[in-house]
């Protein structure tokens, strides 16, 4: 499986035509372009957080990863709260590095 490009990610409006339908630019801080986003919203609103989000996306990540360490080595108790949220963050790891858990 190819990796995602390196973190951090920014965004930035990217004007068109019409003002009510702005779309936003993303890439990483190692140049190139990773997605342009167009929002379904009059005023752009929600394009810009779906810039937003994406554009965290490494660093949510990353920070996912280190909640699991900090709970494997908690030892979770399997079917408490715990071993719950650790399959969980797995689970998502996995949907993002396109494996099984």
């Amino acid at each position: 499986m190819s990796k995602h490009a390196a973190g951090p990610w920014s965004y930035a409006a990217r004007l068109s035509a019409s003002e009510n339908h702005k779309g936003f630019a993303l890439w990483p801080a190692t140049g190139g372009s990773i997605a342009e986003i167009y929002p379904l919203d009059q005023d752009g609103r929600q394009g810009e957080a779906n810039a937003r989000l994406i554009a965290a996306a490494p660093d949510l990540l990353a920070a996912l990863r280190d909640a699991v360490d900090v709970m494997e080595r908690s030892q979770p108790h399997e079917g408490g709260y715990t071993w719950q949220r650790l399959e969980r963050a797995r689970a998502a790891i996995a949907s993002v590095e396109g494996s099984d858990k």
